[in-house]
């Protein structure tokens, strides 16, 4: 947990100072607390991924070589992303963000609320965060099993193992969970399956329109349909698997969409 010092205008001080003709703004010192994602490092290495099978969309079998790095462990959180709002002065991308329990991996923002949220935290502590790779996040996902195994405890979804819609979890097609609600993969990694479906760097088509928009300062680009990995709480056990994407307007959110971080070397 980290303290971050911040300067709130406060309009009642700005009014006496007014009055007795001082020019300088009056500002309230106030702090609050940066909640970060706990980061795990990766080995890095060599893997197959992509699938033969039918269902593959696009994610057809390959060998990838990545270096180390490190990635959240859970989706960030509400909490974790509220710290990005508060710190920057940005509007909640849903009014339900302060209603909502802290511990929920947060929701209904774009691909771009994603990314300013990386650069923000890039900038806050002097690392470079960014969204995973879709290579780096399925080697997060496969934890060191190889490239055959479909879900992180095994070949068949099992019941409760996680958050789908046939998955057996009290969440299941209802909502998301609380993050780090269901056991980790061998790499100590949360929710890899369903949950929220998490936003990557990844074009989910090879000729795709160009989407561009400015989020605090920064101007970032990506492809109009961005590719989801995970799955969600409304997906069946088939679309939760290891390789499976999906597409989504980069643009706009959901209430099943999130993501989660990687920090690179």
């Amino acid at each position: 947990m980290k303290t971050l010092k911040t300067h709130i205008l406060c309009p009642m001080l700005l009014a006496a100072a007014v009055a007795a003709g001082e020019s300088a703004p009056v500002y309230a010192q106030a702090t609050f607390e940066i909640k970060l994602p706990t980061m795990v490092e990766l080995p890095g290495g060599c893997t197959e991924v992509g699938t033969m099978l039918m269902d593959n969309r696009g994610n057809q079998p390959r060998e990838v070589c990545l270096d180390a790095f490190a990635i959240s462990s859970h989706e960030v959180s509400i909490v974790e992303f509220k710290a990005f709002l508060r710190s920057t002065g940005l509007p909640a991308p849903s009014p339900a963000l302060e209603i909502l329990a802290h511990e929920l991996p947060v929701t209904s923002i774009t691909w771009f609320d994603a990314m300013a949220y990386t650069h923000w935290l890039s900038e806050y502590t002097g690392d470079t965060y960014s969204l995973p790779s879709e290579e780096q996040w399925e080697f997060a996902a496969q934890a060191g099993q190889g490239a055959g195994i479909q879900f992180s405890w095994g070949n068949l979804p099992g019941s409760n193992q996680a958050n789908c819609r046939d998955c057996g979890s009290r969440w299941s097609d209802i909502s998301v969970a609380p993050v780090g609600s269901f056991s980790a993969n061998p790499f100590g990694l949360f929710d890899m399956h369903g949950n929220a479906a998490e936003w990557t760097l990844g074009c989910f088509h090879d000729q795709d329109e160009r989407v561009e928009r400015r989020v605090n300062g920064q101007r970032l680009s990506t492809c109009r349909n961005a590719t989801l990995r995970g799955g969600s709480f409304r997906n069946s056990a088939n679309r939760i698997r290891v390789w499976q994407r999906a597409g989504h307007d980069s643009t706009r959110g959901s209430d099943d969409i999130g993501f989660r971080i990687v920090r690179l070397p």
